[in-house]
Formats: structure tokens, C-alpha cells, sequence
């Protein structure tokens, strides 16, 4: 659904159109944030019933964690399904062949998973939590500038949105 929503805003109101999904993208978020004090609650009965059982003490639940893995890991996957399917069109609506296309495919899949290793990496070094947020913050403006730009550089802002959402995933599981 939203490459199909992705494509209409771009015919329609050319390559800034898509910045209007940033509205449902940021109510999603909030609607997250309101619904995860009820998530927590139920955790923490849940946890308390359990700890009974066991004997053991009460853990707090890192709700910043929980936001984080769920928005980083919905933003990363609607990113990359989005430009999977976007990318090849745009290489050749700009005059690319076909060949070019599926190179550039391969290419963003290859920098998704140099951000996974990398995310890996850094996660176990400084911290996932510092890691994960830098990279979600990092993104936003190569996304943006994806957008803005035409050429190779907006393909070069698409890869290195796709590898900082992927070195957001990996430190994100940790968390």
C-alpha cells in the first residue's frame, strides 16, 4: 500500500509529495506512545505474577527500548519495502536501463546489510541505545535529501538512509 500511495503523491504533486506520509508515519508514533504506559502495566502484572512464582525481584521495562525497536524496526521495513519497489522506477523514469535498475537494487540491499553488521558492531562498543538513536536521527535527513535531490547523489542519500535504519536494527534487538 505504501509504494501504491508513495507513487500517487509523486505523479501527483512530483517528488516532495511523499513527505505528506509523514503524517500518518507521526501519528502512528503517537498512537505508540499512549498505548505503551497499557503494554507496560500489563508487563509489569504479568511480570509480577511470574516473579511470584519464581521467587525472584520485579525488572523495569525500558519503555524508550520498546519505542524504539518498534518505530526504528516499522521505519526501516516501510523504507526498504518502499524503495525496493520505488527505486528501479525512478532509475529508469530518469533515463536508466533495466540493468541499472537491478544494480541499484542490489547495491541498497548490499548497504542494508553493511548497516546490520556495522549496527552490530558499534551496539557492542558504545551502546545500543546511543547507537540506535544517532542512526534513526542520521536517517532523517539522507531520507529527506533523498527527496530533494535528483542523481546520483539522491541515490547515494537512499543507500546511506538504508544502511543507518539497518545499524538501527541490529543494536535495537539488544535492546
Amino acid at each position: 500500500l505504501g509504494p501504491l500511495v508513495a507513487a500517487g503523491l509523486v505523479q501527483g504533486q512530483g517528488t516532495r509529495g511523499p513527505l505528506w506520509m509523514l503524517v500518518p508515519g507521526a501519528g502512528a508514533v503517537a498512537f505508540l506512545a499512549t498505548v505503551m504506559p497499557g503494554v507496560d502495566r500489563a508487563a509489569r502484572r504479568l511480570h509480577r505474577f511470574a516473579s511470584q512464582d519464581l521467587g525472584g525481584a520485579g525488572i523495569d521495562v525500558d519503555r524508550l527500548g520498546v519505542m524504539l525497536l518498534v518505530a526504528g524496526t516499522a521505519l526501516e521495513y516501510i523504507v526498504s519495502a518502499s524503495f525496493l519497489t520505488y527505486l528501479p522506477n525512478l532509475v529508469t523514469a530518469r533515463g536508466g536501463g533495466v540493468t541499472l535498475a537491478g544494480e541499484t537494487v542490489t547495491v541498497f540491499l548490499m548497504a542494508g546489510v553493511f548497516g546490520l553488521y556495522l549496527g552490530g558492531y558499534l551496539g557492542d562498543r558504545i551502546g545500543p541505545l546511543s547507537v540506535s538513536i544517532v542512526a534513526l536521527l542520521l536517517a532523517v535527513p539522507c531520507l529527506y535529501g533523498f527527496l530533494a535531490l535528483s542523481g546520483t547523489g539522491a541515490i547515494a542519500l537512499a543507500l546511506a538512509a538504508n544502511a543507518l535504519l539497518n545499524v538501527q536494527t541490529a543494536p535495537a534487538v539488544a535492546l
